[in-house]
């Protein structure tokens, strides 16, 4: 899992991209921008649970949330937080639940360009052909 922009088509919004999602979709919108992604960061405080959003009601994200952070948040890891927060000047979104949500629900995925090499590899015939 990594996250990225496309410059060319989608400036500077941030995707997560996952190499074996639960669904057909391996390349998803998580921020409108850099600052809205340290922003997401700091409320959801890991990167692993923005792959569960599409998969998950609001009440098993907030459980999520909770689950992590009893079972493997640290004192180290809440300071290294804190030090991006005040490196960028930012405080946690809000609801970064509804706003990803929001994001990926109104998103046109097939503007998203993929090579050929995608296709190949996934079996898949390109549709822009």
């Amino acid at each position: 899992v990594h996250f990225c922009t496309i410059p060319d088509t989608f400036g500077d919004m941030i995707f997560v991209v996952e190499p074996m999602p639960l669904d057909e979709i391996h390349v998803r919108p998580v921020a409108e921008n850099f600052t809205d992604f340290i922003r997401v960061l700091l409320a959801v405080r890991f990167t692993g649970i923005l792959l569960d959003i599409p998969l998950r009601t609001e009440a098993e994200f907030r459980e999520g949330l909770q689950i992590f952070r009893e079972q493997h948040e640290t004192e180290e890891h809440t300071e290294k937080l804190r030090h991006l927060a005040a490196y960028y000047g930012v405080t946690p979104m809000d609801d970064p639940y509804t706003y990803i949500r929001s994001l990926q629900d109104t998103f046109d995925y097939n503007l998203i360009p993929f090579s050929d090499d995608y296709y190949d590899s996934c079996g898949l015939p390109n549709p822009n052909k």
